[in-house]
């Protein structure tokens, strides 16, 4: 193994680490065990920024990062969907980012507001059918905002998503 794949190998593992990491956090429900929960959702924070810098390392050491096109395409978020965000009382429905997972860990690298929310649900449109998928705990949803957005305008992406499309869909192009 070259130095260049070791390095590049070493990103991979990486960033395959801190997606396991950040997918267990942010399906952990710990509301009745004092200030752990609010630990949890803190450390989500860093550890999703780590994820997406290290996922974008780890695309650009490989020899997909030669030809982004390769992974232009991936969505996390494959079909129109919105999401119920809960926020004490009060809940807003908000839509999800169909931007390329490229788009988003960029965006979110470079992010200047950012914030991890907790959501009822998740409802993904086709045509007339509403899909919803429940979560008991609450899944995550990240709010983001980078230097390339007018001020107020914020996306949103699905965090289990979101890690999923790097696991199954992007990494796999990269270990070859």
């Amino acid at each position: 193994m070259t130095d260049k794949q070791l390095v590049s190998y070493k990103s991979l593992e990486n960033a395959l680490d801190l997606a396991a990491t950040v997918a267990a956090c942010a399906r952990a429900d710990l509301c009745d065990i004092g200030d752990l929960q609010e630990r949890i959702e803190e450390s989500l924070h860093d550890l999703v920024h780590m994820f997406c810098y290290q996922g974008r390392k780890a695309i650009e050491q490989s020899n997909v990062g030669k030809n982004i096109n390769a992974i232009a395409n991936i969505r996390p978020q494959s079909k129109p969907a919105d999401a119920l965000l809960i926020s004490g009382d009060t809940t807003n429905l908000v839509p999800l980012s169909n931007e390329s997972f490229w788009w988003i860990i960029n965006r979110i690298v470079h992010s200047l507001d950012f914030a991890v929310l907790r959501v009822k649900n998740i409802q993904e449109k086709s045509d007339s059918v509403l899909f919803t998928h429940l979560d008991v705990g609450g899944s995550r949803v990240i709010s983001f905002r980078s230097d390339r957005d007018p001020e107020g305008i914020l996306h949103y992406v699905d965090l289990d998503a979101l890690v999923t499309c790097f696991v199954q869909d992007v990494a796999p192009l990269l270990s070859k």
